[in-house]
């Protein structure tokens, strides 16, 4: 059974939020616009999965829970880019790991029950994993899925502001991958082909990290998901981005395919 702390307002976790992460604007322009990027994107990850639980049937406590765990899935990030300067999990540290261990030290939900923590928690810790453990409690996955797909619709934008060649290449954002409007590994355009997922580790070109994103499309969760992503054009803005080539064309039908088919069930 979970509940939620006397007098809970979700307003008091949103304000620790801010509070928190106002004492990482500082420094270079560069680096607090990219602290502005992270809080930016939470708040909007935030609002993708209110959209989402909107259209599930959700308990009143499971939604708020799912609302918890989206607003605090990357608190991790500030601690990892004001120690590393980076959000390349691959040459720092596990960012949802490092978020999980800021919530503890601050005790952050020291008003709920353990079980309640541990459930909010796991759906942080899980939330950037490739894949998700077999064996996983049911509410863990459910929360961590809302968080999956709530992430991933702002991901697509955040990284498509990104790509447009007349913004500045921005190091942070684009994880220091090379910039080029060509090149692309091949290996990485055949796992998305095979509807398969891409590894962050194997990616070396701006242009993979677009087919990563392509991907993911093949793996958000739920129908309003979907419709999202579908509603904002992603996948269409995506492939303008990507080599003009019958490959790309074919990926590109593939993808619609996959939008239309969910869209359909």
């Amino acid at each position: 059974m979970h509940d939620l702390p006397a007098g809970y307002d979700f307003r008091t976790y949103e304000r620790w939020f801010l509070d928190f992460t106002q004492g990482y604007l500082q420094g270079s322009d560069f680096d607090t616009a990219n602290i502005r990027i992270k809080i930016n994107h939470t708040l909007r990850v935030l609002g993708f999965a209110r959209q989402i639980t909107k259209n599930l049937k959700l308990t009143p406590v499971l939604q708020e829970m799912a609302h918890l765990a989206a607003l605090f899935h990357d608190i991790g990030r500030f601690p990892q880019y004001a120690r590393y300067k980076t959000y390349n999990d691959k040459v720092s540290v596990n960012h949802a790991t490092e978020g999980v261990r800021t919530m503890k030290q601050h005790g952050v939900l020291a008003g709920f029950a353990p079980q309640s923590q541990h459930l909010i928690l796991g759906a942080i810790t899980l939330h950037n994993r490739r894949f998700l453990p077999k064996q996983l409690p049911a509410k863990v996955r459910l929360l961590t899925q809302i968080v999956r797909d709530a992430d991933k619709l702002d991901i697509f934008a955040v990284m498509l502001a990104h790509f447009d060649p007349r913004i500045p290449y921005n190091k942070v954002v684009n994880l220091e991958l090379k910039p080029d409007p060509d090149n692309y590994t091949p290996a990485i355009l055949e796992k998305v082909q095979a509807r398969q997922s891409v590894n962050y580790q194997h990616l070396t070109w701006v242009n993979d990290f677009k087919l990563m994103l392509c991907s993911w499309l093949y793996d958000l969760n739920y129908p309003v998901s979907q419709g999202i992503a579908r509603e904002k054009g992603y996948l269409d803005k995506l492939l303008d981005y990507l080599p003009k080539t019958p490959e790309f064309e074919h990926l590109g039908r593939q993808l619609r395919q996959t939008l239309q088919d969910a869209l359909d069930r």
